[in-house]
């Protein structure tokens, strides 16, 4: 098995990912980043895979405790491995099962996030090995399911961040609706000012009213190629914050 390990840029934090889990993303470090959370919110990630976004979030936000919940037990075994490699395992918990139905009691958490399958069954090119099918299409959890999962375990009042296609963008903000998390921020993504949107982010909040924020998009590059101040804040934060101190 072949392996690899990540800097994050973030709090000295790395990440290792083998074969069995993918390795750090765009679309993580962009929700991470998006994600708005209280001082000592208690946080679950379904779908963690090797755990990037409980150590991402975990980075950002001081005082937060995240839940992972991960189907694929070798996965699973890389996040818990992540955590203790960045002395995290006291404020991450890692669990092992179907999201749809682990044992969790409902609104246990002030903060759910996901990173879902963007494609749905048969549909996208799949990844060769057969355990990291259900990160990129819906072959064992829907959107809808996603959704639902997550108003289950919401406290009311409680949030709910997520990014996705932007063509898939209706079936989210439905299925969010239908599971009663109101849509309230919603972000496109661009490589290029001027270009189509590649992500949408997007916030709900569970048993909130109509009403939704659009602010202008992330453009992650300038014209050149070179990322924009804004990209760069959010891949660099470490240094962001040295040269705020050593001014």
């Amino acid at each position: 098995m072949s392996e690899s390990v990540f800097p994050l840029g973030l709090a000295g934090l790395i990440y290792r990912h083998t074969d069995d889990c993918f390795p750090v993303g765009t679309d993580s470090v962009l929700l991470s980043a998006f994600v708005r959370v209280s001082k000592r919110a208690k946080v679950c990630d379904l779908g963690c895979a090797g755990g990037i976004l409980p150590l991402l979030l975990c980075g950002r936000h001081k005082e937060i405790h995240v839940t992972g919940i991960e189907i694929s037990e070798k996965a699973a075994e890389v996040a818990k491995d992540n955590a203790a490699r960045n002395q995290l395992s006291h404020r991450i918990d890692i669990l092992t099962g179907d999201m749809r139905t682990i044992p969790i009691p409902a609104e246990s958490f002030d903060t759910i996030v996901c990173n879902p399958p963007y494609y749905k069954r048969h549909s996208g090119r799949l990844p060769k090995k057969e355990q990291m099918h259900a990160a990129r299409a819906e072959t064992s959890c829907t959107i809808q399911e996603v959704c639902a999962t997550a108003s289950r375990l919401l406290r009311y009042g409680g949030t709910f961040f997520t990014v996705f296609k932007p063509e898939r963008m209706c079936e989210l903000t439905s299925a969010m609706e239908a599971a009663k998390l109101m849509p309230k921020r919603l972000r496109f993504v661009q490589h290029k000012a001027g270009q189509a949107p590649i992500l949408v982010l997007v916030e709900g909040k569970k048993g909130a009213a109509h009403g939704l924020i659009v602010p202008p998009p992330l453009v992650l590059c300038k014209r050149n190629g070179e990322p924009t101040a804004e990209a760069y804040r959010i891949y660099h934060p470490d240094e962001i914050s040295d040269e705020r101190e050593g001014g």
